[in-house]
């Protein structure tokens, strides 16, 4: 109200509402009566109180007395309760049972503008008679302004049954409070459960004690079924889960298993669920009290102990595999091979068997004896036939199933293979008995060879004598020719095979005699050749009239197949033998001379023959050549007689009883006699003595002149080993020259020299001229002296020629001599040089001598190998080994991600037979650590030793050194190739931070380095900030903070790494999220002291922001936020705003609301919100 007037006057407001005997009045005026003083304004302040609901009237007079001025006024007021509601009054919450809490949630909605407090009622949380209670969170609180509460509402039933709650939640300025009804109800487990027993009986378990559960006897690998039924009489689902009992112990002995497909289910109200347990015995046990349990979720817990026993079902088999070996091939008409299969049962109990088997065409099971169990105590019998139709290996298994559950399998093996009867002497094909006189017998053996791999019943005659000879020529006569190749091929179809030509008829067979009068084969009767086996045919001769040539098959027949050997050949015609003359005289002969005769043995006869001369009566100077030979018919034999007399006689009479003649032995024929007489003379004395000397099996040449008018001399030379080379003539000087060879094979000395003479015979029976030849044969000298060089831990073989300068076959005794003459330390042998001790040369021949030599250290050695014959005659290399460092013996491979070790294990073993040895190994790679060093390892054992290879970079693969030293051994050099891969990255790490605000968290490096390390962090995303460098102590582990501070509307992924020399690197995967930033304050301004916002761009850009108050009449700010450059931070300002005609609020606090947003329109929906409360008092 104004004063306009220029005079102070007084007013009064008079209340003229009707009110109620003891009203309290609902209207109040603030100043009732006072001064209104002139050209001044007066505020008047009306109050209402309302405790009820509806619209409330009130009249108040308005008096100045002093101008009689009145005016009436009427005031009008509507109440009405908060707009509060909650959407679901009855709360019926989940069934549970007994100890299980059920959680559900409710909502109070608030519509009004404004903040209401309520309050829950703790009593209105117990039913009826207080046995059930609810818990409520939150128990009291503020509703929020346009906003809805939730409410937890959590019961933990102790009682089985239905209870109902009246919960009452009092709301500010509400006369009533609000009621929700809330139902709840507990259910109660009722389950049984029964299995059946061996006996088919239905058991029922017994939840307060154990039940025992007898499985009786188990069969092995035959699982027991024990079914089990659980019965859910409740009114909700239950849970039940199965705990066997297979502990690891049990498992690792692989005695039995226990199975339970339906280990965990559930079970509906009202109905049932089957379970079955599966017993299976691997091995003979005794299942004793194992425990198992049946829990029931919010039920009872079942205890059951399992008992069994578990044997071998007592069921002998003869055999489990039976192998026919090489069986020959046999067509359906044949009689098949057979082997009995005996099946024994031991048991007091019968036991069904049945067999999984399909008939064969190569195999049949007879399964007769399966048609009826196998009753206790007895044996049944399978016969098996094998009959293989190709040239294959057969295998086939014969499934037995005892009582339906166990399986045993039965291998029939064999295999198909060809006849091969063949001849031992492949020229025995053809065998030519010759042309015998009347009535003589001659015989040839041919010796035949079971080549097959099984024995064979054979039997052996002429073709045309054997049993299946008609049907094989009625086969020929009716079939086209077919190739020898195809018809060894279908060897099921045809029984009988023949040479290349057997297929064509021999007519001239027709027209023979009948053989069997002049031949007989042995053996007439069958016989069995087993495989690799020889039997002589003996095919005996004896022509009883003249024949002419014939041509005969002789074959073998076994089963049904008959096959030609060889083809005999014979005839009976005559011979006629003689020498042209029967005596030959040679006179007088010097001494050593040779004197040579001539003779002829002429053929006149029909067939030819071979000859021999029997000289066991003549002396040994007597000599006929050819010795033996051949006279075909119409031929002319030439033999040369010579005389050679070594001593002097006055006559060698040829015809004397003992040493007179000599036989000429014809085959089929007569012996031939041939008289032979002569005599000598004495040799005259020697002109010379020739002196030889060379190293034994070397030669060495004289010449020797001889001056002589004649220009032919005629040198012969006695003496094992000297030789005559040849004798030249030179006519100008009338002199011959004679080259003498001395070449021995054997050593002597001065004491016993070889000895021998050269006689050089001259025309006109002048007297020869003699030398006498000594020779004296040294030690050999070395064959060859070898030096080679090869590393240490290197098995070398030395092969050495060994030469035979004899014409028969010598026995050499090798010897290996090491020459250094050092004795090995501790007797401890370095290398190994062996070799046979033995060795046998042919005659005139060579062979390599092979020896090893290993050497275990870097040393030089000295060896000379001697090859010495029986009589004391050698040959000898000397070696020489330059032994050097050894070569690497493994290249091992470690290949592993960083961070993670891998291992190897090296096996090092000790070669020697009395000492022990201790190894030593380095390596100076940082990443290898060698374990179990130093090792000692006893006489020819080993032991292992463990590489590890622990990378902390990354690296290609490289090659390094790995050196194993042993004291003893020497060295052994090993190569590592290692390659570290990256690791891969840490684990993924998100982080959410609102804009405006930072968030800090830890990451967490590892040293295992043995040494201090320090790591370098770097991050490529602004956003997040560490720390630059950390330290991390030897093979520790330390974290370090990282900030994340969102700068703009965008998520974000970034990697951070830790790097060090030392450690390696560690790769952390980042994303940061982030989110719209919260109100905060509230920030108090007070008269006096303005309050200081801080704020920041967080942007990566100059950013232009806006400052709005909610309310400019109480707070002002000066501060400008224009031009806020990027992550530039800036303090807002806020003061009262100075308002005097206020001060009737001065104790009352007032509040606001300071709202910043940025003018980008891209990001001007983001707001930030701070709460402001201003106190005027002072």
């Amino acid at each position: 109200m104004i004063n306009p007037t220029s005079d102070d006057y007084h007013f009064i407001w008079e209340d003229r509402t009707r009110h109620v005997e003891d009203e309290i009045p609902k209207f109040h005026c603030a100043l009732p009566e006072g001064i209104a003083e002139r050209g001044k304004q007066v505020d008047f302040a009306f109050t209402f109180l309302a405790e009820n609901i509806g619209t409330f009237e009130s009249f108040w007079l308005f008096r100045v007395k002093k101008y009689n001025l009145e005016y009436l006024f009427l005031f009008v007021a509507t109440v009405r309760e908060p707009s509060v509601c909650c959407p679901r009054v009855h709360l019926k919450m989940r069934p549970t049972v007994m100890g299980i809490n059920v959680r559900e949630s409710i909502s109070i909605i608030n519509k009004e503008e404004f903040q209401i407090p309520f309050q829950i009622t703790r009593d209105s949380l117990y039913s009826e008679g207080r046995l059930q209670n609810l818990k409520i969170t939150p128990i009291s609180g503020t509703l929020p302004a346009k906003g809805e509460q939730i409410f937890w509402v959590e019961y933990q039933p102790t009682l089985v049954g239905e209870f109902q709650f009246s919960v009452k939640c009092i709301i500010k300025r509400m006369k009533a409070p609000l009621t929700i009804f809330v139902t709840t109800t507990t259910y109660d487990i009722i389950v049984s459960v029964t299995y059946v027993d061996q006996n088919s009986q239905i058991v029922q378990l017994n939840q307060d004690k154990e039940n025992i559960i007898d499985c009786g006897k188990l069969l092995l690998k035959a699982p027991v079924t024990v079914m089990f039924e659980i019965i859910n009489s409740s009114k909700m689902t239950l849970y039940y889960s199965w705990d066997l009992g297979m502990t690891s112990e049990i498992i690792s002995r692989n005695m039995y298993t226990i199975a339970m497909p339906q280990k965990q289910d559930h079970v509906l109200s009202k109905t049932r669920a089957i379970c079955s347990l599966i017993v299976t015995a691997l091995q003979k046990t005794v299942i004793k009290n194992h425990p198992i349990l049946l829990k029931i979720s919010r039920g009872p817990t079942y205890r059951l102990i399992l008992k069994a026993t578990a044997n071998k079902p007592i069921l002998e088999f003869s055999f489990n595999y039976y192998d026919f070996g090489p069986c020959y091939i046999r067509n359906v008409s044949t009689i098949p091979y057979r082997v009995d299969l005996r099946i024994t049962n031991s048991d007091d109990v019968s036991y069904i068997l049945e067999c999984k088997f399909e008939e064969k065409p190569h195999i049949s099971v007879n399964l007769d004896a399966l048609s009826e169990k196998i009753v206790a105590r007895s044996s049944i019998i399978i016969p098996i036939t094998f009959r293989p139709l190709e040239q294959v290996h057969y295998r086939d298994d014969l499934h037995f199933i005892i009582n339906s559950t166990i399986e045993k399998k039965i291998t029939i093996t064999g295999e198909g293979i060809i006849y091969k009867i063949r001849l031992v002497n492949p020229r025995d094909k053809s065998v030519d008995l010759g042309s015998q006189p009347l009535n003589k017998t001659t015989s040839r053996k041919v010796p035949v060879i079971n080549d097959g791999r099984a024995a064979l019943e054979l039997k052996f005659d002429l073709m045309k004598n054997l049993p299946g000879y008609d049907l094989f020529h009625e086969r020929v006569q009716n079939c086209s020719l077919i190739d020898q190749e195809n018809s060894k091929i279908d060897r099921t179809q045809a029984s009988i095979t023949e040479t290349k030509r057997s297929n064509i008829f021999d007519e001239t067979l027709q027209t023979e005699p009948n053989l069997s009068q002049v031949l007989e084969i042995e053996p007439a009767e069958s016989i069995v050749l087993q495989p690799g086996k020889i039997v002589n045919i003996v095919v005996k001769y004896k022509p009883i009239y003249r024949m002419h040539p014939f041509v005969s098959k002789v074959a073998f027949q076994t089963n049904s197949m008959i096959q030609p050997l060889f083809i005999l050949r014979g005839s009976c015609i005559g011979a006629e033998f003689h020498l042209n003359r029967t005596y030959v005289p040679f006179g007088i002969v010097v001494q050593g001379c040779l004197s040579e005769a001539k003779i002829v043995l002429l053929n006149r006869g029909d067939i030819g023959a071979r000859f021999k001369w029997n000289t066991l009566k003549l002396p040994e100077v007597f000599n006929i050549a050819p010795a033996t030979g051949y006279c075909s018919p119409g031929m002319d034999i030439n033999f040369v007689v010579s005389f050679q007399p070594i001593q002097h006689d006055s006559l060698i009479e040829g015809n004397n009883l003992f040493y007179s003649q000599a036989t000429l032995e014809i085959e089929k024929y007569k012996n031939l006699d041939l008289r032979i007489t002569g005599a000598s003379c004495k040799l005259p004395d020697p002109i010379d003595t020739l002196f030889f000397s060379c190293r034994v099996r070397e030669k060495i040449m004289r010449s020797l002149n001889v001056e002589n008018d004649i220009v032919t001399l005629k040198p012969e030379v006695t003496g094992e080993y000297f030789f005559i080379d040849e004798v030249s003539y030179d006519p100008l000087k009338k002199s011959a020259t004679c080259t003498v060879i001395y070449a021995p094979l054997v050593m002597n000395n001065e004491s016993n020299l070889h000895e021998g003479t050269l006689l050089l015979k001259l025309p006109d029976d002048k007297a020869p001229l003699v030398y006498c030849l000594r020779g004296l044969s040294l030690p050999p000298q070395v064959l060859q002296r070898i030096t080679r060089q090869f590393p240490a831990k290197t098995k070398y073989t030395e092969l050495l020629p060994v030469y035979n300068w004899l014409n028969r076959q010598q026995r050499f005794e090798c010897q290996i001599e090491n020459m250094n003459g050092k004795e090995p330390a501790e007797n401890v042998e370095m290398f190994t040089f062996v070799g046979n001790s033995k060795i046998d040369i042919p005659a005139n021949g060579q062979r390599d001598y092979r020896a090893e030599f290993y050497s275990y250290k870097e040393s030089k050695y000295n060896f000379m190998v001697t090859f010495t014959n029986e009589e004391g005659e050698y040959q000898f290399y000397e070696l020489q080994y330059d032994i050097t460092r050894p070569q690497e013996i493994e290249s091992i491979k470690l290949i592993t991600v960083v961070r993670s070790p891998v291992c190897h294990a090296l096996k090092l073993d000790n070669p020697l037979k009395k000492q022990h040895v201790t190894y030593m190994a380095k390596c100076q790679h940082p990443y290898i650590t060698i374990h179990n060093i130093p090792t000692l390892v006893a006489p020819l054992r080993s032991e292992i030793i463990k590489i590890k290879y622990h990378p902390l970079h990354s690296a290609e693969e490289i090659t390094v050194a790995l050196d194993v030293n042993c004291e003893q051994l020497g060295l052994f050099p090993y190569e590592l190739r290692l390659r570290a891969i990256s690791a891969s990255p840490e684990k993924m790490t998100r982080v959410d931070a609102m804009l405006g605000s930072s968030v800090t968290f830890s990451l967490n490096v590892i040293n295992h380095a043995e040494d201090t390390a320090i790591f370098t962090i770097k991050v490529n995303n602004e956003c997040f900030t560490t720390s630059k460098d950390i330290e991390v102590p030897a093979l520790e582990s330390t974290s370090f903070d990282v900030t994340y501070e969102p700068s703009d509307i965008e998520n974000v992924s970034a990697t951070l790494t830790a790097t060090s020399e030392i450690a390696g690197e560690f790769v952390f995967p980042l994303i940061g999220t982030y989110s719209l930033p919260k109100p905060q304050g509230p920030y108090t301004v007070a008269a006096n002291a303005p309050a200081s916002i801080p704020f920041k761009n967080i942007f990566r850009e100059t950013k232009s922001f806006e400052l709005i108050l909610d309310d400019p009449e109480v707070f002002v700010t000066s501060t400008s936020l224009d031009e806020i450059k990027q992550k530039q931070a800036i303090s807002i300002i806020v003061q009262l705003k100075d308002n005097g005609k206020r001060e009737m609020e001065d104790n009352y606090p007032v509040t606001g609301k300071l709202l910043v947003y940025c003018t980008d329109p891209k990001i001007s929906h983001i707001n930030w919100i701070y709460y402001l409360r201003g106190i005027r008092k002072q």
